[in-house]
C-alpha cells in the first residue's frame, strides 16, 4: 500500500473514530423539540445517521486496504448473540409488524452493535477510549446543566413551548432530553461515578478541578431529579410492579416459541394485555397498558425469550471475568467497569430505554478498546481476504506471459463493500423518511389543536405515505377521517359533494383502522380503534353494529382482564336494547374491577332496562357503597334507585345535600342517523379482518378479589 493510499485509509479511520466519539456525547443529549416523538425516536435516528456514515467510511477503507479487518474481543460474541436474539424476536410472518418493530426498538440494538464493532476495530477509535469516557462524562454534565435550568424554568420545556406553543404542556412537568427525570437520574449516576473516579486518577490539577466541579453540578442535578420524582409529584414515575412483570414473563414458559424467542421486540404490550394479573385492576394502574416490564431482564425474557436473556447473562459473565482481573486493568478500564456495574444495577431497577441501553454498550466499548490497547491475549484480529482468479487475455505473447504472472487482487472488500454501501444508502433514505413522517405527524397534531382540519388531514396522509409501518399513525388518521366526516355531516344542508366526501372519509377511516390491525394484530389498541371506528358508524352504515361488536370481541381476547373493553361492548348491546348481553358484559366488567362504581352503575341500568327492578335496586346499593356520600354521583345514583323503589312500592332513601363533581356515566348513545342521507352501503371488504376467536359466547372474565368499598 503506497503512502497516499495509507494516508487516505488513516483519514477514513480517524473520521470513523470522531463519529463514534460525537455519537457517544450527543446521544443522551439529543432530542427533537419539533417532532411527535421527542426523545426515543430522535435518538434512534441519530444512531441511524451515525451508523450509515460509519458503514460508508468503513467500506471505503476496506477497499483501499484490500482487506476486511474485525477485532474480536471477549464482548463481541455475547453482544452479537444479544443483537441476533432481539432481531430474531422481531421477525414475524407479518412484514409490516417486523418493520414497525425495527423502527421502534430493534434498530437500537443493531445500531449499537455496529457502533461497538466499528469502535473496537478502528485503530484510531480504540485508541480514543479515554476520550470516549470523557465524552460520556461531558454528556452527563450538559444534561445536568439542562436539568438545573429546567428546575428554574429556563430549560428544554421553554424551548419546546416557544417552538410549538399550541402544544405547550403542563409547566409542572420536568422535561429532560433523556426522556424523563427518572432516566436522567439513571444516566447521571454512572456519569457521576466516572467523573469522580477520573478526577482522582488524573495527574493534572486543572483536570482534577474540572472533573470535581462537573461532579458537583451532576450531584445537584441528581438531587433536583430525585425531588421531582418523589411520590405525589407530577413527574413521579409509574412502573409495572415486579410481581406483575414476573407473572407476565412466566407465561413464556408455557409456550415453546415464546419461551425460546419471546413475544417479539417492541411487542411487550401484547404480552401485558394477555397475561397481566387481574389484581392490577384494584389499583390506580388498571387503565394503563404498559409497554415495558419493571426491569430490563424481565422485559428481555418476555420479548426475546431465553435466547435474549441468556445472551445478556453471557455479557454479565464476561464482565465478571474481566472484573476478576481488576488489578491488571488500566485506569480507564477500571473507571468504565465500575460505572458499567452501576448501569447493570440500574437495569435491574428500571424498565429499558434507549439511553440506558446505549450507556451499557458505550461502557462495554470503552473496556473492550482498552483491552485491545493493552495488547494482551484477550483480543484478536480477524482479517479476511478473498483472492480472485487471474485475467487471461489471448493477445501478444508478451501479454500472455504477463497474464500468467500470479497477479492477485483481494475482492472481498468489494464483495462486502458494495452491499454495505447500498445498505447504508437505504438506511439513510429510511432515516430521512421516518424523520420526515415524524415531523409531518407533529404538524398534524399542532393543526388539530388549532382546529385546522384540512392541515391535520393532509399532514397525516403525507406522514403515512412517508412511513406506512406505524400502526399508531393509522389509528390517528382513522379518527381524523371520522371527525371530518362528522363535521361535514353536521351541516344543515348537504350537497351531493358533501355526501360523496362523507362516504369517502368513512371508507378511509375503516381502511386505516384495518391497516393498523394488519400491521400488529396482537396489539389490542388496534382492535379497539377498529371497534370504535365501526361504533361511530352504527345507524350510519349497514353492518357497522355487527362489525363493531366483532372487533371488540377480538380486542377483549387480546386484553381479557380489561374491564373497560367489556363496558364499551356492553354499552353497544345496551343501546341496541339487547339487555341480556349487556348485563353479561357489565357483570364481567364489575367482576374484573369490583371497586369500579361505573361498572356497577351500568349494570344497574341494564337490569332496569331488562325489567329486573329488584336486581337493579340491589346493584345501586353497591354503587352507593363505592362512591362518596353526598357527592353528585351519590345523589344521581340515589335518585335513580329511589325511582325504582317507587315502582316496587319500597320506601325511598333520604338524599344527601352536598354536591361534588360526578363521574358516573351511562352507556354512550349510538350515533343518530342523518335524515339527509341514506345509510351508507359498505361491501364485505369493509368488514374487520378475521380474528382468532369463535364468537362472543365463549368470553369469560376472571374475577378479582373483592376490595373494601372505596370512593
Amino acid at each position: 500500500m503506497n503512502k497516499p493510499t495509507k494516508l487516505t485509509a488513516h483519514t477514513l479511520d480517524l473520521a470513523i473514530a470522531w463519529i463514534i466519539l460525537i455519537t457517544i456525547f450527543l446521544l443522551p443529549v439529543f432530542f427533537n423539540p419539533v417532532g411527535s416523538d421527542l426523545f426515543d425516536l430522535s435518538k434512534r435516528l441519530l444512531l441511524g445517521v451515525s451508523v450509515s456514515a460509519i458503514i460508508i467510511l468503513w467500506s471505503a477503507k476496506n477497499v483501499l486496504t484490500r482487506s476486511v479487518r474485525i477485532t474480536i474481543t471477549p464482548f463481541t460474541l455475547p453482544l452479537f448473540l444479544l443483537t441476533a436474539a432481539i432481531i430474531a424476536s422481531a421477525i414475524s410472518p407479518s412484514l409490516p409488524r417486523s418493520i414497525e418493530a425495527f423502527i421502534t426498538t430493534t434498530s437500537t440494538s443493531l445500531f449499537l452493535f455496529i457502533l461497538f464493532i466499528a469502535a473496537t476495530t478502528s485503530r484510531a477509535a480504540s485508541r480514543m477510549s479515554r476520550a470516549m469516557l470523557t465524552a460520556a462524562i461531558g454528556s452527563g454534565l450538559v444534561l445536568a446543566i439542562l436539568g438545573i435550568l429546567e428546575a428554574i424554568g429556563t430549560g428544554p420545556s421553554l424551548l419546546m413551548n416557544k417552538l410549538t406553543p399550541s402544544l405547550a404542556g403542563d409547566n409542572s412537568l420536568f422535561i429532560s432530553p433523556p426522556g424523563s427525570a427518572t432516566i436522567l437520574i439513571a444516566f447521571l449516576i454512572p456519569s457521576l461515578i466516572a467523573a469522580v473516579l477520573t478526577a482522582f486518577t488524573t495527574k493534572s490539577a486543572l483536570e482534577r478541578a474540572l472533573y470535581l466541579l462537573s461532579s458537583g453540578v451532576i450531584v445537584a442535578a441528581i438531587a433536583i431529579g430525585v425531588f421531582n420524582i418523589l411520590p405525589g409529584k407530577p413527574n413521579s414515575p409509574v412502573f409495572l410492579p415486579y410481581s406483575a412483570s414476573w407473572e407476565i414473563a412466566a407465561e413464556n414458559i408455557k409456550h415453546p416459541k415464546a419461551f425460546l424467542i419471546g413475544v417479539g421486540a417492541d411487542n411487550y404490550v401484547a404480552a401485558f394485555s394477555s397475561y397481566h394479573p387481574v389484581t392490577l385492576n384494584l389499583g390506580e394502574l388498571w387503565i394503563t397498558r404498559f409497554t415495558a416490564a419493571r426491569n430490563y431482564p424481565l422485559h428481555l425474557f418476555t420479548t426475546s425469550g431465553l435466547l435474549g436473556l441468556s445472551a445478556w447473562v453471557f455479557i454479565l459473565f464476561v464482565l465478571f471475568k474481566t472484573g476478576k482481573q481488576f488489578a491488571s486493568l488500566t485506569d480507564t478500564s477500571k473507571i468504565a467497569l465500575i460505572a458499567l456495574t452501576a448501569t447493570v444495577i440500574i437495569n435491574l431497577l428500571l424498565p429499558p430505554n434507549p439511553v440506558l441501553t446505549a450507556t451499557f454498550v458505550f461502557f462495554i466499548t470503552i473496556i473492550a478498546s482498552e483491552l485491545k490497547n493493552s495488547k494482551g491475549n484477550q483480543t484478536s484480529e480477524l482479517i479476511l481476504k478473498f483472492f480472485a482468479a487471474k485475467l487471461v487475455r489471448s493477445q501478444t505473447h508478451q501479454e500472455a506471459e504477463e497474464d500468467k504472472k500470479p497477479a492477485k487482487s483481494e475482492l472481498l472488500p468489494l464483495v462486502l463493500g458494495i452491499p454495505a454501501l447500498l445498505t447504508a444508502l437505504v438506511l439513510v433514505f429510511g432515516v430521512y423518511r421516518v424523520a420526515g413522517a415524524d415531523l409531518l405527524f407533529q404538524q398534524s397534531l399542532i393543526a388539530a389543536v388549532q382546529n385546522d382540519g384540512t392541515t391535520t388531514y393532509d399532514s397525516q396522509r403525507l406522514a403515512i405515505a412517508a412511513n406506512p409501518f406505524l400502526s399508531s399513525y393509522h389509528r390517528t388518521y382513522a379518527a381524523t377521517n371520522l371527525a371530518i366526516a362528522g363535521v361535514i355531516g353536521a351541516k344543515e344542508e348537504l350537497s351531493d359533494t358533501d355526501r360523496a366526501n362523507i362516504t369517502t372519509l368513512i371508507q378511509q377511516a375503516i381502511r386505516e383502522s384495518k391497516a393498523a390491525v394488519q400491521i400488529n394484530p396482537e396489539n389490542p389498541a388496534n382492535w379497539e380503534s377498529l371497534a370504535i371506528t365501526y361504533r361511530n358508524l352504527i345507524n350510519v352504515a349497514e353492518g357497522a353494529a355487527d362489525w363493531s361488536t366483532a372487533s371488540y370481541v377480538e380486542a377483549i381476547r387480546r386484553d381479557p382482564q380489561n374491564p373497560s373493553l367489556r363496558l364499551e361492548l356492553g354499552g353497544i348491546y345496551y343501546q341496541l336494547q339487547d339487555y341480556q348481553n349487556a348485563i353479561r358484559l357489565f357483570s364481567q366488567a364489575a367482576d374484573l374491577k369490583p371497586n369500579w362504581p361505573n361498572a356497577h352503575y351500568n349494570l344497574a341500568n341494564a337490569y332496569a332496562g331488562n325489567n329486573e327492578l329488584q336486581r337493579a335496586v340491589a346493584t345501586y346499593d353497591t354503587v352507593l357503597q363505592l362512591i362518596e356520600p353526598g357527592s353528585k354521583d351519590y345523589q344521581k345514583a340515589l335518585d335513580e334507585q329511589n325511582s325504582l323503589k317507587a315502582k316496587l312500592g319500597q320506601q325511598a332513601t333520604k338524599p344527601e345535600d352536598q354536591e361534588q363533581t360526578g363521574q358516573l356515566q351511562p352507556p354512550s348513545p349510538l350515533p343518530s342517523p342523518n335524515p339527509q342521507t341514506e345509510p351508507i352501503q359498505l361491501d364485505q371488504s369493509s368488514a374487520p379482518p378475521a380474528g382468532t376467536g369463535t364468537g362472543f359466547s365463549d368470553l369469560t372474565a376472571s374475577p378479582t378479589p373483592s376490595p373494601s368499598p372505596t370512593p
